[in-house]
């Protein structure tokens, strides 16, 4: 999931990105809850879940990103059974652990919404508005590395209560 190709990719991606969104909106920041129900998912480093590319296709990556108010940074979330909740992404997604993988590392992504528990989620409210947000597997999403830079890859991994696994929906 974080190999060197990949990180390259993303970074010539994300440069084109960057570039077009300037050109269209200069002075776009974190935009707050909508009257649609849809959210922006910040992370510790003040950034925002983004569906990577803002790619349509099943197996789109979820990174971090700076919050631009663009649709890919736009989730809804839907309760679903027993407490937890599906996250839906701008293309109408679900967010999933890859492969429904128990491991630590195992990557998120966006797939067809199907129901299966590796795309059921459980929002733990920790104080201060933050949630961890658990996987079925009993692990916590989790920004890669603690790293605060745009493209930092969101993966799961054991819940440790660390800054890196603290969220707040806004």
């Amino acid at each position: 999931m974080h190999s060197a190709t990949k990180t390259a990719l993303r970074a010539l991606a994300a440069l084109a990105f960057t570039a077009s969104a300037v050109a269209v909106a200069p002075t776009a920041m974190a935009a707050p809850a909508d009257s649609s129900g849809t959210n922006q998912i910040r992370t510790f480093a003040g950034k925002c879940l983004d569906v990577w590319d803002a790619g349509v296709n099943d197996g789109a990556g979820i990174d971090q990103w700076t919050c631009t108010g663009f649709p890919n940074q736009q989730f809804t979330i839907v309760p679903a059974n027993n407490g937890q909740v599906q996250i839906h992404t701008f293309a109408g997604k679900c967010l999933d652990v890859w492969g429904a993988g128990v491991n630590d590392g195992a990557g998120i992504d966006q797939y067809t919404c199907t129901g299966a528990p590796n795309q059921q989620f459980t929002k733990v409210l920790v104080g201060n508005g933050q949630f961890q947000i658990h996987t079925f597997a009993g692990k916590c999403l989790d920004v890669w590395g603690a790293g605060v830079n745009d493209g930092a890859g969101i993966d799961q991994w054991t819940c440790t209560g660390a800054v890196n696994q603290l969220f707040t929906i806004a």
